[in-house]
């Protein structure tokens, strides 16, 4: 991929992680808090917000690493999400996981 070509692709994908954040950040953040699904849930399960998040993000992780193995074993299956938008995901929980260290470090200070 030349260079253009991945700026290209760079900004589009940064524009396409900003939308799903914004549109799916309804759904899981009751009232202003953007990690409330994650401490939530935490409670909900006795972990704390980064267990959660680990494991929603390693779902993502996880089928990506399964669209590789199936390259490499020459498998075709049907996916509930694309392989693109899996990485868009799996961004933006990187985010996600992000705020959660930065809410916890502030909060120690």
């Amino acid at each position: 991929m030349n260079n253009k070509d991945f700026s290209k692709l760079v900004n589009e994908t940064i524009e396409t992680c900003k939308e799903i954040m914004i549109d799916k950040g309804g759904e899981y953040a009751h009232g202003n808090d953007r990690l409330d699904n994650f401490k939530r849930n935490a409670t909900t399960l006795n972990l704390n917000p980064e267990e959660v998040w680990a494991v929603y993000f390693h779902k993502h992780v996880d089928a990506i690493d399964t669209y590789i193995q199936d390259i490499r074993a020459g498998v075709s299956r049907p996916r509930s999400e694309s392989i693109l938008g899996r990485f868009d995901d799996a961004i933006n929980y990187l985010l996600l996981g992000k705020a959660i260290v930065v809410e916890r470090s502030k909060s120690k200070t």
